[in-house]
C-alpha cells in the first residue's frame, strides 16, 4: 500500500483500492467454513488494509453472492466505499457465476446491500464481458466495473498464454461503455500496456 500511495501521489486524481480476493474455501454446507470465520477473516484483511490508509476497497474475482456480502460486511465497518465485482460465465442458462449467482440478482442484492460500485471481473474477454454489463445493467443504477480478460488463454508446457493484443483489447473499450461499463481495467492476461491502450479509447 505504501509502494501504490507513493505512485498515485504522482498522478493527480489517482486512488488506491485495497483489494480483496475470495478465500478460496467453501461455506458450509458444502464445505467446512461458517459464515462466522469468513467475516473474520475479512476483517483482518479490511483492517490492516485500511489502516495503511487505502482509499476504497475492490471486491473482486467472487463466485459466491454469500461470500461477497461477507466480504462486503467487513469493508462498511471502516465507512470507505466498496467496489464489489463477481467472475461470471456466459451460460445457456443465463449469465452466472460458477457457484450460482446470476448476474442481475446478484448486482441488485450488492446495491441493497450497500456496495458503491457493482461489476464483473475475470472468466470472460472483453466481447463477452458485454454481454454481462448489459445483463447488470438492467438490475442496477449503481456505476458498473468492468476487468475482462486478455482473451482466452492457451495452454503451452503447463501454462496459460493469452494471446489477446492490447490493441484489439482498446478497440473493444467503445462498445464496453455503451453497454455500461463507467470503470474499466483488466484482469488476467492484461497488463499496463492494455489499460493505456483502453485509455486512449475514452
Amino acid at each position: 500500500v505504501q509502494n501504490a500511495k507513493a505512485a498515485a501521489a504522482t498522478k493527480p486524481g489517482a486512488f488506491v483500492a485495497g483489494d480483496i480476493g475470495p478465500t478460496g474455501q467453501l461455506l458450509q454446507p458444502l464445505g467446512t467454513y461458517t459464515e462466522d470465520e469468513f467475516f473474520a477473516a475479512f476483517c483482518e484483511q479490511v483492517d490492516a488494509l485500511a489502516e495503511a490508509g487505502v482509499d476504497f476497497f475492490s471486491i473482486e474475482t467472487m463466485y459466491s453472492l454469500e461470500e461477497a456480502l461477507l466480504a462486503l460486511k467487513a469493508v462498511q465497518r471502516t465507512q470507505l466505499p466498496a467496489f464489489v465485482s463477481l467472475a461470471y460465465r456466459v451460460t445457456p442458462r443465463g449469465i452466472y457465476t460458477m457457484m450460482g449467482a446470476e448476474a442481475g440478482t446478484a448486482a441488485r442484492t450488492l446495491e441493497e446491500a450497500g456496495a458503491a460500485v457493482v461489476g464483473a471481473n475475470c472468466e470472460v474477454e472483453i466481447t463477452t464481458m458485454i454481454k454481462v454489463v448489459e445483463t447488470i445493467k438492467t438490475h442496477t443504477t449503481l456505476p458498473i466495473i468492468a476487468q475482462p480478460n486478455a482473451g482466452q488463454p492457451i495452454l503451452e508446457e503447463g501454462k496459460a498464454r493469452y494471446q489477446q493484443q492490447p490493441e484489439e483489447f482498446a478497440a473493444q473499450v467503445p462498445a464496453l461503455l455503451q453497454a455500461g461499463a463507467r470503470i474499466i481495467g483488466g484482469c488476467c492476461g492484461t497488463s499496463p500496456e492494455f489499460i493505456r491502450c483502453a485509455v486512449a479509447q475514452i
